[in-house]
């Protein structure tokens, strides 16, 4: 199943291939993937959007990353997005967020003190 993304959150200068899958049933329904490739046609850069911060470039002064190290960084975001549509479906819940990714809770927690994801930024203020 594919879902689409508003052409306003797409930052490209050519074309655009949003690549994501979608977690089917339960209270999530949220996008496991939600890392974007931009690939343009006149400059030959491919681009991953991340949230507060400027996009990755997938080369360098020195040439282009390899075909592997693009693919660690995209998978790296997937998951690094995954964890925050958890804790916003969650409301900033761990052990809820832990549970619907299917991974325990010190793996989550690990995880997001890798990516610098906290908790607070998705509870709801009273």
């Amino acid at each position: 199943m594919f879902a689409t993304v508003p052409s306003s959150y797409l930052q490209h200068s050519c074309h655009a291939r949003p690549i994501f899958s979608v977690i089917g049933g339960g209270p999530l329904g949220v996008l496991t993937e939600r890392a974007h490739w931009f690939a343009s046609c006149k400059c030959g850069a491919a681009t991953v959007r991340r949230d507060r911060e400027s996009p990755p470039r997938w080369h360098s002064g020195d040439g282009w990353f390899s075909l592997k190290e693009i693919a660690d960084r995209a998978a790296a975001e997937a998951e690094r997005q995954a964890i925050r549509l958890a804790l916003h479906a969650t409301r900033g819940n761990k052990s809820e967020a832990a549970r619907l990714l299917r991974v325990d809770y010190k793996t989550l927690h690990l995880k997001m003190k890798y990516y610098d994801i906290d908790a607070g930024d998705f509870r709801a203020s009273s």
